[in-house]
């Protein structure tokens, strides 16, 4: 087992799956990357709509003075609060998040 042919010809049978373990770990790391991408961009969307229902609830809430506004206006900001406390979460552990190759 120890001959120059036996050790060569098992170095070239492990070249395939050395290959597909290498490109597998690359589609892995680029996957990783777009689907952080991804999901920053949809968060950062949904953030801005919470800021955006917030403000104009609690501007509507301060002219009317009705209660009915003025807890949709306590609602939005919870909701935006909420929102930016779930994504800073997430995206703090995608940022130490680590793809093993």
């Amino acid at each position: 087992m120890s001959d120059p042919v036996t050790i060569t010809m098992l170095i070239i049978a492990a070249i395939p799956a050395t290959i597909a373990s290498i490109v597998t770990a690359i589609i892995t790391v680029k996957t990783f990357s777009v689907t952080k991408s991804t999901h920053e961009l949809v968060n950062g969307s949904m953030t801005l709509q919470l800021k955006l229902h917030a403000k104009t609830a609690r501007s509507k809430a301060d002219i009317t003075d009705n209660e009915v506004d003025i807890a949709v206006a306590d609602l939005a900001e919870k909701m935006l609060k909420d929102h930016e406390t779930r994504r800073s979460l997430i995206e703090g552990s995608m940022d130490k998040a680590t793809v093993e190759v």
